[in-house]
C-alpha cells in the first residue's frame, strides 16, 4: 500500500511540474516564436567634393598629383571636411541610425584633363543601414542634414561644396 501511495504522489508531482512550465527542454506547444528575418540593409554610398587649397605646394608622387603632404588639402573654410570626419545617417524621425567616416581619396574633377587648380578634393563614405524608412538624412561634419528618399539612395550620393 505504501508503494502505491508513493508512486501515486510521484506521478502527481511529475504531472504538476510538467503542466506548470517547461524546464528549458523542447516543447510541443503550438505557439510560434520564430523571429522574422531582418530586412536586407540599405547600402548608402556617396562622396563630397570641396575646392582644393591653391596655396599648397603641388607634389607628384608615383605619377599621381597630390597637394601638400596629404592626398588632398581643402581650401580654407573647409577644414571640417577631412579624412575621418563624421558622417551621420538618420531615419525620417531624425533618429541617428548609423555613423561612418569620410575617406580622403585625393584630387577629383568633373571632366578629364582638368587643370589641378580647377580640381576638387574628394572624400568618400559608405555605410549599411536598416532599410526600414522611406526617407533618410545625411549630415557630413556640421554642414547640415540633406534628406533623401530610399529610392534616391539606390544611386551614389554626390555632394559638392563650392
Amino acid at each position: 500500500m505504501r508503494i502505491k501511495i508513493a508512486l501515486s504522489i510521484a506521478a502527481a508531482t511529475l504531472l504538476a511540474v510538467t503542466a506548470c512550465g517547461n524546464s528549458g527542454g523542447p516543447s510541443n506547444a503550438s505557439s510560434s516564436t520564430t523571429a522574422s528575418p531582418s530586412p536586407t540593409p540599405l547600402s548608402i554610398r556617396g562622396w563630397i567634393s570641396v575646392p582644393i587649397s591653391t596655396q599648397s605646394a603641388i607634389k607628384v608622387s608615383e605619377g599621381t598629383a597630390t597637394i601638400g603632404a596629404k592626398p588632398c588639402d581643402p581650401k580654407d573654410g573647409y577644414d571640417d571636411i577631412s579624412d575621418g570626419a563624421q558622417v551621420t545617417i538618420t531615419d525620417e524621425s531624425g533618429k541617428v541610425i548609423a555613423l561612418t567616416e569620410l575617406r580622403n581619396v585625393g584630387l577629383w574633377a568633373d571632366k578629364p584633363d582638368t587643370l589641378i587648380v580647377l580640381s576638387d578634393c574628394r572624400f568618400d563614405f559608405f555605410v549599411d543601414v536598416p532599410a526600414t524608412a522611406d526617407f533618410y538624412g545625411i549630415e557630413i561634419a556640421h554642414r547640415g542634414v540633406v534628406r533623401y528618399s530610399k529610392a534616391d539612395l539606390a544611386d551614389v550620393v554626390r555632394l559638392k561644396l563650392t
